[in-house]
């Protein structure tokens, strides 16, 4: 199977998502770069200085700037471990091959996420009512969680089947792959890791900045998908 790095992002991050390109791009077979807003001189050069396994991909010419979606504009072809990337993390030399080890382990129905949460139900707020766990922590253990973070998660595509119009809102990624996921009766593990594995750029603006005191539709579409889902032990 082809194993593939995807990504989405904004012009204001064009220093960052190279070197995260760079740190992703050896371990894959081909890296996708969906560009948000950018003009075409913008992705040329962020395609110029990345390696030969890199294409670049102006939302203009596919599904327009929607946000992290983009990193799931592949994801409906079969045949690929699918990994989906942020473009403000520096991923470790070992990153791909122990990721899909762990896959291999739990099996091709299962997605992988380093970043993930348990939800607090009834979930009134959906930043506040949730147990979370980040990919920049430690984690000493597995844990099956409802919500995985799309940044860090891999999935086998012949397994998970990923439909776009089910997307229905920008910059919530997260909660639909891992609604889609539960719809198929399939489980989200949050693998153990170290602190500083996984490391992170800072950029100007970010998704959780943006919607952490107004979170009103996330909150509404978790209760929506994930209101009759008990709480899950770990593994």
């Amino acid at each position: 199977m082809k194993v593939t790095a995807n990504m989405a992002t904004v012009p204001s991050r064009i220093s960052q998502c190279i070197h995260a390109i760079d740190s992703i791009a050896p371990q894959v077979d081909l890296v996708r770069v969906y560009c948000n807003g950018h003009t075409k001189e913008e992705a040329i050069f962020i395609k110029n200085g990345a390696p030969d396994n890199v294409q670049v991909f102006m939302s203009d010419s596919a599904m327009g700037d929607r946000g992290d979606i983009g990193k799931f504009y592949f994801a409906d072809q079969p045949g690929q471990i699918y990994f989906s990337c942020d473009d403000d993390l520096l991923y470790p030399p070992d990153y791909v091959k122990h990721t899909i080890d762990q896959l291999n382990r739990y099996g091709a129905g299962t997605v992988l996420t380093y970043h993930g949460s348990e939800l607090k139900h009834p979930v009134r707020d959906y930043y506040r009512d949730r147990i979370a766990y980040a990919c920049l922590r430690q984690l000493n253990h597995d844990v099956e969680v409802d919500v995985g973070g799309s940044g860090v998660m891999c999935f086998n595509t012949d397994a998970i089947k990923v439909d776009l119009t089910f997307f229905e809102h920008p910059n919530m990624s997260d909660i639909y792959i891992s609604a889609l996921t539960k719809m198929q009766g399939s489980r989200i593990i949050c693998l153990k890791h170290s602190q500083g594995w996984i490391k992170y750029m800072e950029v100007p603006d970010t998704i959780y900045d943006r919607h952490k005191n107004n979170c009103e539709i996330q909150t509404r579409v978790v209760n929506e998908y994930f209101s009759n889902r008990s709480q899950l032990d770990r593994v």
